[in-house]
């Protein structure tokens, strides 16, 4: 603990008491082993650090409190700046601070500076005064306000405004703010927050998006409602989600590939009626842990009687049997055939869209199938949500 006398009548100062206990944590390793000009430089860092975590500013010296303070509409306001006597005081403490390092740090930093506990004690004690007019100015950037902007109901789903949005955001607010738009994800349309989400998480560190998908891996690990894993894959592009834990990504595509199983696409009504969240794997198998396993259900649902799953496959996965058709495995081939003979109209134009060309290896082995095929009329055929 630090204690100095500042006058003949021994007045007692006890710096640790005096301060804040933020500046003192700052400052007390070189106080207490008599380092004096070391604690003074601690201290002003300790400022510029502050004020930098306060506005997401990256800048340094008389430039952070130029930006910080300065200008007509600076970064933080220690007031509402409204009359003289108020944009005086900003101005004021502008200068304050700048003086800080241009007559406090500067010379201890380019120049051998021995100090006594006396001017460590007053100059520390002047930056905690200044601390306190700088913990009690408001930034421009306000986190609840922002927020309201990306929950409006109004939101404007283009990449523009989204971007815009995130521009405004100070480069140390941004991952606060990401977590804070994914935990509070249901309360705005999944199809417009995506915007938002993929515009500031491209603009994220790689250490902001590793903290980010640690938030997302720790409630997929638990979760049971679906809708948690829709917004997951939903919001953030697909190779966040290979960035996952292995244990998260297994039990998420699990949940993914039950949906699948269940699926069937109404044909008569032109809807998805069960496997909607499963349609979320489509255009996902190059990062997928369990991709054998999507495509053995996606052929067994083509070995099927009812020609609304062979719909539901031809609607939501012929990207995905695109790539396996380009070498197809003979289960494929098989099921195409059985599909075609018994003259189902979607596995037919599921056929149509995977041959692409006369050298396809489909064209060979189905032909037989394509030129004797029939269409037959469809069976009847509820409702679940799709991402489209």
């Amino acid at each position: 603990m630090g204690i100095a006398s500042a006058d003949s009548d021994q007045i007692v100062v006890n710096l640790q008491t005096a301060i804040d206990p933020r500046l003192w944590n700052a400052v007390s390793a070189a106080f207490e082993s008599k380092s004096y000009t070391a604690a003074i430089l601690d201290a002003v860092y300790f400022v510029a650090d502050l004020i930098r975590e306060k506005t997401g500013l990256q800048s340094d010296g008389v430039a952070l409190i130029g930006q910080a303070f300065g200008g007509k509409a600076p970064a933080l306001k220690v007031n509402k700046l409204q009359t003289d006597t108020e944009r005086n005081v900003q101005s004021g403490l502008e200068q304050l601070l700048k003086g800080v390092f241009q007559t406090i740090r500067n010379p201890r930093s380019h120049e051998k500076t021995t100090d006594g506990v006396e001017n460590a004690i007053a100059i520390i004690l002047f930056l905690n005064y200044l601390i306190g007019l700088i913990d009690r100015s408001k930034t421009v950037f306000s986190e609840s306000e922002f927020l309201n902007r990306i929950f409006d109901k109004h939101f404007v789903a283009k990449d523009r405004y989204a971007k815009l949005l995130v521009a405004s955001i100070p480069l140390r607010q941004r991952l606060d703010v990401a977590i804070s738009v994914y935990r509070r994800k249901k309360e705005a349309e999944g199809d417009k927050l995506r915007y938002f989400t993929q515009a500031l998480y491209a603009e994220l560190s790689e250490d902001e998006r590793t903290e980010l998908i640690a938030v997302i891996a720790e409630e997929l690990r638990s979760t049971d409602d679906e809708s948690d894993f829709r917004s997951a894959l939903q919001l953030f592009p697909n190779e966040t989600l290979a960035r996952l834990p292995e244990d998260v990504r297994l039990r998420l595509e699990s949940r993914l590939l039950k949906s699948v199983s269940e699926g069937d696409y109404d044909q008569k009504n032109g809807r998805c009626r069960k496997g909607g969240l499963g349609t979320w794997l489509n255009n996902r198998v190059d990062n997928l842990l369990l991709r054998d396993e999507l495509v053995e259900i996606l052929i067994g649902k083509l070995y099927s009687a009812d020609t609304d799953e062979h719909a539901y496959v031809a609607q939501y996965f012929s990207p995905t049997l695109a790539l396996v058709a380009q070498d197809p495995p003979r289960r494929l081939v098989l099921a195409f055939k059985s599909a075609l003979r018994s003259g189902s109209a979607p596995a037919k134009d599921l056929v149509d869209r995977l041959i692409f060309n006369d050298s396809h290896k489909l064209t060979e082995l189905l032909s037989k199938e394509i030129e004797a095929f029939a269409a037959k009329t469809s069976g009847s055929f509820d409702d679940d949500e799709i991402p489209f």
